[in-house]
C-alpha cells in the first residue's frame, strides 16, 4: 500500500499547458521499497506538435535525497518523433535508482496469459525516436567509498560518448 499526491493543472488554448505536482511515496517492489518520488513537471504542448517538458524530480530513500531533471523538447514530424533532451543532476546515490529496475518487465520472463505471443520481445518504445539526449550527472554516489564525479554524456540516436572523473 501507498500514497500518491497529485495536483494538477491545465490551459487549453493555442498553446496549450500542463503542470503537475506530485508526490508517491510508501511503494514496494520484491527488490524493497522504492525511494519517495516527488516532481513539479511543466509541459508546453505548441499547435506544431512540439511538446516542451521540464521535469526536475527528487528521490528520497534511506535518508538521502537525490535529485534528477529532464528538460527537452520533443517533435512529431514525417520521419517519426525526435527529441532533444538534457537530463541532469547534482546528486544521484545509484542504489535509490536502481530500485525502479524492478518496475520494467523482463522481456526474457515467459508470457504470463494464455494466448499472449511468445516470440522475440518487440523492440522498446523509444527505439523508433530519433534525437539526442544530453547527460550532466554532478555527483554520483555508488556507495559510501565510491563515488563518481562530473559524469557528462551524448546519446544522438545510436552513438554515444560518456566522460567521468572517477574519485
Amino acid at each position: 500500500a501507498g500514497e500518491a499526491r497529485v495536483d494538477f493543472v491545465a490551459s487549453v488554448s493555442s498553446r496549450s499547458e500542463l503542470a503537475l505536482n506530485l508526490t508517491v511515496r510508501g511503494l514496494a517492489t520484491a527488490a524493497g521499497k522504492l525511494p519517495e518520488v516527488s516532481t513539479q513537471l511543466r509541459a508546453d504542448l505548441n499547435p506544431g506538435g512540439q511538446i516542451s517538458l521540464n521535469a526536475p524530480l527528487l528521490l528520497e530513500w534511506d535518508g538521502r535525497t537525490s535529485d534528477l531533471t529532464l528538460t527537452g523538447t520533443l517533435r512529431t514530424g514525417r520521419d517519426g518523433p525526435s527529441i532533444e533532451a538534457d537530463v541532469s543532476s547534482t546528486q544521484l546515490y545509484l542504489a535509490a535508482a536502481q530500485l525502479f529496475a524492478g518496475l520494467i518487465p523482463d522481456s526474457s520472463a515467459p508470457a504470463s496469459r494464455p494466448g499472449a505471443p511468445t516470440g522475440p520481445a518487440s523492440a522498446a518504445p523509444w527505439a523508433a525516436v530519433r534525437g539526442s539526449i544530453a547527460l550532466h550527472l554532478k555527483r554520483t554516489i555508488y556507495t559510501d567509498l565510491f563515488e563518481v564525479s562530473d559524469v557528462e554524456g551524448r546519446s544522438e540516436e545510436h552513438t554515444s560518448e560518456l566522460q567521468s572523473r572517477l574519485h
